[in-house]
């Protein structure tokens, strides 16, 4: 078995409404990391996490499942955990054990009463966190209505640092805000630069000065050079944001669909890698009321 240093560790609980996608997420990030041949799926009662018989029987998860992969030599144990309020404590265990988590909000359905749930319980461990926009590809998909109630209802401090390119059957792509570069994705997954479209540039700038704002926050020589030169390096707006991520003033929106191959899935393994806390990280933990 092969050892990581505690460095090269993320462990991440994996929280949202029942329904958002969560399972179907880690299951694509398995597959996507090749530490599973072939992609399971809930509602067929085949995913490698919902392998319960009760959970293939009800198309849902009811226990806390963990999936090992390695992105870029760095070890992810993702901790798939029940949405169904019945099982809160099963999330509520696994946020003990975890140094940050992932909360998937549907882009057809936005922010729901257990993703509030779950928002509460990850403030409540003090846990670093990106939110993750799933399901793009479906039919009434709405990144701008989701980011809105995620803004909303959750965090005025969520920023997006990928922009869907598309939504619906329309879904094709991303432009990385920080990169200031865009991907098409053909139906095997893979990316492939493109231009910013020009019906996107507003909304890419409003995005670019938001997170450039937030990645220099923590250093006033990064806010005098970003407000002097309007600019700052792939490098030192990776490491604000890294700072802003675990000390909780800052959460990353990422929007991804699972389908034909796995839209924005490359960037979401990055922000995991680069931005949440690893194994050696961990918030003081504190006794929580009630």
């Amino acid at each position: 078995m092969k050892a990581y240093a505690p460095e090269h560790i993320r462990n991440v609980a994996l929280v949202s409404h029942q329904g958002a996608g969560k399972t179907t997420l880690a299951e694509a990030i398995l597959f996507k990391t090749g530490a599973i041949g072939r992609m399971g799926s809930v509602d067929e009662g085949t995913s490698n996490l919902d392998y319960h018989q009760s959970e293939i029987e009800h198309k849902t998860s009811i226990f806390t499942a963990i999936g090992s992969c390695e992105h870029e030599s760095t070890k992810f144990n993702l901790v798939d955990t029940p949405g169904f309020e019945d099982f809160r404590g099963e999330a509520i265990a696994a946020m003990s054990v975890v140094e940050s988590a992932m909360v998937a909000v549907r882009a057809d359905g936005g922010v729901e009463v257990g993703t509030e749930a779950v928002w509460k319980l990850v403030g409540d461990h003090q846990l670093p966190a990106i939110l993750v926009v799933t399901k793009m590809d479906k039919e009434h998909a709405d990144f701008d209505a989701a980011y809105s109630q995620i803004r909303e209802r959750l965090s005025g401090k969520a920023i997006p640092v990928q922009l869907p390119i598309g939504e619906g059957e329309n879904f094709r792509g991303l432009v990385d805000v920080a990169l200031g570069k865009a991907f098409l994705y053909d139906a095997q997954g893979n990316a492939t630069e493109a231009e910013i479209p020009e019906d996107m540039r507003d909304a890419y700038e409003v995005a670019r000065e938001e997170l450039f704002n937030a990645a220099a926050e923590h250093d006033d020589a990064l806010v005098e050079k970003f407000l002097e030169e309007g600019e700052l390096t792939y490098e030192e707006i990776t490491q604000g944001i890294r700072i802003g991520v675990r000390d909780r003033s800052f959460f990353p929106v990422c929007a991804v669909s699972t389908m034909h191959g796995g839209v924005g899935m490359r960037p979401l393994l990055h922000c995991i890698k680069e931005y949440l806390p690893a194994s050696n990280v961990r918030p003081e933990i504190k006794a929580l009321n009630g």
